[in-house]
């Protein structure tokens, strides 16, 4: 194993998730904006009585591979782990609080159109919020929230499940599947309400959707949008990894010199859909699994990374360079 291959999987979307496990938490690197994206996110649920107050959508943007599941897991750890902290301290009237639920649907990949994957996505967040805590609830309760007539208006089981959340002193963090459409987005705006905080992926979202959520709903919408990769931080990321290697181990390794990796992600960067932090993670886990080894003293080149890449491009992208 190497440092840049990836922790071992804790969840469903193999991206690195903090609040399973703790140790993940200090693998991300600085590159995409992510942490000016997650710092404006922490900003939004300050103070966290908002939560009791209005629902709200976590909407994490960026192209295909650029960690937008890993930025998803980084701000539900960072909320869940607040939310206990707050509900382990003595409070008053004026500091109101909530204990925090996960509820993962990211594994969960509904057909049909916006409404009927609500529907669905409904049905399996009552399923797994009774499997964490069915002892808050009531029997009647849970028999009347599995019952309710959800193929009409969803908005009736949200605002039953809000009331119960409310009763209960709860806050559900539900991490939803990749959405299809704006729409659904606007659906999930439409039906968080308070105690409740989803926190969705999608490609983009523009501004008009936004207005439109916000002229039209309660809710609050915290976009987080992570920008594209650049050369420079490809060797940022590089570098961090590289960081991680004992120095005795370090020294046993060649070279590669920064313009040659500068020159290579540029290379790389013309083709923008491919130079992800998916993509790094992948070439470098390779290279140092399978290259390295077999060159332990040379430094590498610009014309080794590309070598390797033309080697291996099959099996990253799954189709021949030339096809592009």
């Amino acid at each position: 194993m190497t440092p840049f291959c990836p922790p071992p999987v804790v969840h469903s979307s193999e991206a690195l998730c903090p609040w399973l496990d703790t140790a993940h938490d200090g693998l991300y690197v600085g590159v995409d904006d992510v942490f000016a994206s997650f710092d404006r996110f922490t900003q939004s649920f300050n103070p966290l009585g908002k939560l009791l107050v209005n629902g709200h959508v976590v909407l994490v943007t960026g192209h295909d591979g650029c960690g937008k599941s890993a930025l998803v897991n980084k701000c539900v750890h960072w909320l869940n782990s607040r939310l206990r902290e707050q509900a382990a301290q003595p409070h008053g009237q004026d500091t109101p609080s909530g204990s925090p639920v996960i509820v993962d649907l990211m594994d969960i990949h509904p057909e049909g159109d916006h409404k009927k994957r609500a529907r669905t996505l409904f049905s399996v967040c009552v399923e797994r919020l009774r499997e964490q805590v069915a002892q808050f609830f009531t029997l009647p309760e849970w028999e009347k929230l599995e019952a309710l007539p959800v193929e009409k208006d969803l908005v009736e089981g949200y605002q039953f499940l809000s009331g119960l959340l409310k009763k209960y002193s709860l806050v559900l963090l539900v991490l939803m599947p990749r959405a299809r459409s704006e729409e659904e987005i606007h659906e999930l705006a439409r039906l968080a309400l308070r105690n409740i905080v989803f926190f969705a992926e999608i490609a983009t979202f523009g501004i008009t959707p936004i207005n439109r959520i916000k002229r039209e709903l309660t809710s609050s919408l915290v976009p987080v949008k992570i920008g594209p990769l650049r050369a420079e931080d490809g060797l940022l990321w590089f570098k961090d990894h590289m960081r991680r290697v004992p120095p005795d181990r370090r020294r046993d390794l060649p070279q590669i010199p920064d313009d040659a990796l500068v020159k290579f992600f540029n290379e790389v960067g013309e083709v923008r859909p491919l130079f992800t932090l998916r993509f790094l993670q992948e070439y470098f886990c390779r290279l140092y699994s399978t290259y390295i080894p077999r060159h332990p003293v040379v430094p590498i080149s610009y014309e080794n990374l590309s070598d390797f890449l033309n080697d291996i491009w099959n099996d990253i992208f799954g189709e021949s360079e030339e096809g592009e």
